[in-house]
């Protein structure tokens, strides 16, 4: 009896023994996890991951970080003066960019530099765009008119061919809008300029430069140069006749469309000095759309543009390379004024547009017309296509005469098509877009809650019709 009871004793003794033990162990591993929950942070720091958040294929680790700083400090920034100033003050060399370009055969320079796709034709919208034949009959005899009396004017004096075209050009256009403005409502509120200064700039890939050298470095010297795999482009216009808009054109396809994504355009490896193109001094770069920030008309509805140096070049290199120099001189025009456009909207080559920008550009002497209409759909050009397949889609026709020839007072063989399709560019009707226009811009950002009214909300009738 005794012995069973020591024996239940120490059994008892054990057991709370054991759960005294697990209770302590419990208590100890609680308190652990507690700690290593509250203190994960601080005790094992986050790990960087090898490539920002985004689409970096092309990149190294460090430029794409780099890169991703960058535009997280573009973001940052509140004013789109601020951001043109933020990336314009540092000076650099940068190779010039002519519309006007007089080299034979680089138009495949040009659509690559741009990362552009030439389409021929116009787009589908303008099929639905119809022109009454009323309307064409009552501008047709102002037209005439126009081309008789300045041909007259023009030929007695002793301008410069190039001036005397663009003398044609912006009159007749000065007369036919205040002709269209019962049939565009947007013409109304629209900004007219003559001689617009365009300029702009991008950072293209794919080009190899040098970003420094050291000859101090007790180094070999190939080992003292840094490379860079992109180029600065620099181009500056003179547009003979500008028309803007407070809203912007319809998009011609959607920015995500097969043809603005899949469509192949040319890939180069030769040096931009292959292509007749010079650097500029050491100096900021520059950029203006053609307005001032501020202006509510930020929208270029479309822009006449002289073409008397390709009748020069027609002579010394035949109709071939001219239709080339044509179509990369109404190419680099769109490009250029969009360019502008959308650097005014807060976006860059940091900062990628989100939706598609358009525009209409018309070549012409004042009797040879061609029409072009262009939709940019990105400006980040860092990337190649992989991690940015987006291009730029560019639209044009063949040229074509307005007009044959002018003969004993008379216009002779008027071509009413060409005509027709002025009208329509003309009568192409902006729209507002249900978004945010600016979308990088915070929304507290000057740029966005003030705006300068330089035209009255409630014009004149300025309707040519009497009774």
């Amino acid at each position: 009896m005794a012995a069973s009871l020591i024996g239940r004793h120490f059994f008892i003794q054990s057991r709370n023994r054991r759960t005294l033990t697990l209770k302590s162990r419990l208590k100890y591993s609680s308190a652990v996890q507690a700690v290593s929950n509250e203190d994960v942070e601080s005790l094992y720091p986050p790990v960087k991951p090898r490539f920002p958040p985004g689409n970096w294929t092309s990149m190294t680790e460090e430029e794409a970080w780099t890169r991703y700083e960058a535009m997280q400090e573009m973001t940052a920034v509140p004013t789109v003066k601020e951001r043109l100033e933020k990336l314009t003050k540092k000076q650099m060399r940068a190779y010039r960019f002519p519309v006007n370009n007089k080299s034979v055969r680089v138009l495949e320079f040009q659509k690559n530099v741009t990362k552009s796709h030439l389409i021929k034709g116009l787009p589908t919208v303008y099929d639905s765009l119809q022109v009454d034949s009323l309307i064409l009959e009552k501008i047709k005899p102002y037209i005439i008119e126009v081309l008789l009396l300045e041909k007259e004017r023009l030929f007695r004096s002793r301008f410069r061919d190039i001036h005397r075209d663009s003398l044609i050009l912006r009159n007749l256009i000065q007369t036919l809008l205040p002709l269209l403005y019962e049939h565009n409502t947007a013409l109304r509120t629209s900004q007219v300029d003559e001689e617009v200064d365009i300029k702009g700039f991008w950072d293209r890939s794919g080009f190899k430069r040098v970003m420094w050298y050291d000859p101090e470095m007790e180094r070999p010297k190939e080992f003292r140069i840094k490379y860079a795999n992109d180029v600065r482009f620099q181009t500056a216009h003179v547009c003979d006749v500008s028309i803007r808009t407070e809203n912007p054109l319809k998009e011609f396809l959607p920015i995500d469309d097969e043809l603005c994504i899949n469509e192949e355009f040319p890939v180069l490896e030769y040096h931009p000095k292959v292509f007749g193109t010079s650097k500029t001094d050491r100096e900021k770069s520059q950029l203006t759309p053609g307005y001032n920030l501020g202006d509510p008309c930020e929208f270029g509805l479309v822009s006449f543009h002289n073409t008397v140096w390709l009748d020069y070049q027609r002579r010394k290199y035949g109709d071939a390379v001219t239709e080339e120099m044509r179509q990369g001189m109404g190419l680099t025009a769109s490009f250029t004024w969009l360019l502008a456009q959308a650097y005014s909207q807060g976006f860059n080559s940091l900062l990628d547009v989100t939706y598609p920008m358009t525009t209409q550009t018309v070549l012409s002497d004042g009797q040879k017309m061609s029409f072009f209409a262009y939709q940019l759909n990105t400006i980040d050009m860092l990337k190649n296509n992989m991690a940015n397949p987006r291009q730029n889609i560019c639209w044009y026709t063949d040229e074509t005469q307005l007009y044959e020839k002018i003969e004993d007072g008379k216009v002779i063989g008027f071509n009413d098509e060409t005509c027709e399709t002025l009208l329509k560019f003309l009568l192409m009707k902006p729209e507002r877009r249900n978004i945010n226009m600016k979308p990088t811009l915070p929304a507290e950002s000057s740029d966005i809650l003030s705006e300068t009214e330089f035209i009255s909300r409630n014009p004149l009738d300025l309707s040519t019709e009497t009774n």
